[in-house]
């Protein structure tokens, strides 16, 4: 059984952050990376799920999904909530930790052999294909981290690509503006490939429609469930078996995404990290079909200093919430007092308390039908762990997690 040491050497060796300047412009260095890592094509079926929100939610439904027909499925996410080894799964099972500390150090040994600076998403992308090989997994989900066309999982050839909602998003890494976004994701698409997309813009929808013409790509929209739509694409075209009927399964729960939390005392919590304008939506949407909400609704909201908190804010603009910013864990958290002063908002009432564990208390002992946190993946967590949802030993690895991946230490390791 590998130990807390051998998890922190782990964890460092797949710990190497970028700058913006960095950020991929092919996929060079990830396609010699895997061919250092002697991982090679599988005959697994591969699909990828790029988008701005829901990602996560959706990679895992369809996972479970493939999984519910007897395929053997890997699932691969990111961001990760509390656990680095989150991020990898089989048949919904996270790797162990012997395989994740050899997987790591192997993929460590690749990268001393490139030139170039290979980050920590391209080393944990190339361990998740290394595990994948190595498990025999047949159908395998990989999220992309930022964009697509240079995003690592890319350089998969994928059988399937998968479209969320597009927003205007990673703006500094990806472009600038929407339309560049939607570029970057749409480089998913692949010659001869199929693709199926939520709802889209106009704007993005024609990009996505140019890059599926310029490349041969089949690309169809729809409003419905997008893993549902997936499995019917897979089986329609012969590289699935069903049955019967799609699973019927209710749709699994992902900590800290439209998560309820029931305490002993005090009226339940929503803890949901979606930071996204179209994520508030959903969310409020969630609110308002789960209740009447008629009385007061307490959010607390704490946001990355790269999102666009007040874009999130207006969604919640209604004299009946009663909204607390306060500071996300960690180096990347955006300032709550300039949240603040930048969004004025016309009808819900506004303050700021900037210690979470204090701004936790005071929505709580209020009279509100329910307390909401949302805003960031790192709140999300943070709070999960004040309300002592994790197990000792889960703590304990969060806390090593969050040291090797965040502050000083971290700022420590970019590039010159």
């Amino acid at each position: 059984m590998s130990s807390p040491a051998s998890l922190q050497t782990a964890l460092k060796q797949l710990c190497q952050p970028v700058r913006r300047r960095e950020y991929p412009h092919s996929l060079a260095t990830m396609r010699a990376l895997r061919a250092a890592t002697g991982e090679s094509r599988r005959n697994a079926l591969e699909i990828v799920v790029t988008g701005s929100s829901g990602k996560s939610s959706l990679s895992h439904r369809l996972a479970t999904l493939l999984q519910a027909t007897g395929l053997r499925c890997g699932c691969y996410l990111s961001p990760h909530l509390h656990s680095f080894r989150e991020r990898f799964l089989l048949n919904g099972q996270r790797i162990d930790l012997p395989a994740f500390c050899e997987g790591a150090a192997l993929v460590a040994a690749a990268a001393d052999k490139i030139p170039a600076t290979v980050s920590s998403f391209e080393r944990s992308t190339a361990l998740t294909l290394w595990w994948f090989q190595q498990r025999e997994a047949q159908t395998v989900v990989l999220e992309t981290g930022i964009g697509g066309r240079f995003d690592a999982v890319n350089v998969v050839d994928n059988c399937l690509a998968l479209f969320t909602r597009i927003e205007e998003e990673h703006t500094q890494w990806l472009g600038g503006d929407l339309a560049s976004v939607a570029w970057h994701k749409a480089g998913i698409l692949k010659p001869g490939g199929h693709a199926i997309s939520a709802p889209q813009t106009p704007e993005v929808a024609a990009i996505l429609q140019e890059e599926a013409g310029r490349v041969g790509a089949e690309l169809q929209f729809t409003d419905l469930d997008l893993a549902d739509a997936a499995l019917v694409n897979l089986a329609d075209r012969g590289l699935l078996h069903l049955t019967s009927d799609l699973p019927k399964m209710p749709l699994p729960a992902l900590p800290g995404r439209l998560e309820t939390v029931t305490p002993a005392c005090g009226p339940p919590l929503l803890i949901d990290g979606g930071h996204t304008a179209e994520a508030a939506r959903h969310l409020r949407k969630y609110i308002e079909r789960e209740s009447d909400f008629g009385g007061e609704l307490r959010l607390i909201a704490a946001f990355l200093a790269d999102k666009d908190a007040c874009a999130w804010l207006k969604v919640f603009d209604d004299p009946r919430c009663h909204i607390t910013l306060t500071r996300a864990p960690g180096h990347r958290a955006a300032d709550p007092q300039r949240i603040s002063a930048a969004c004025r908002l016309a009808r819900a009432r506004l303050d700021v308390v900037p210690d979470v564990g204090d701004a936790l208390r005071l929505a709580r002992q209020g009279d509100a039908q329910a307390v909401v946190v949302s805003g960031s993946l790192r709140l999300a967590a943070h709070v999960r762990e004040l309300l002592g949802l994790l197990s000792e030993e889960e703590l304990a690895e969060a806390r090593l997690t969050a040291s090797v991946f965040r502050g000083a230490a971290y700022l420590s390791r970019l590039p010159d």
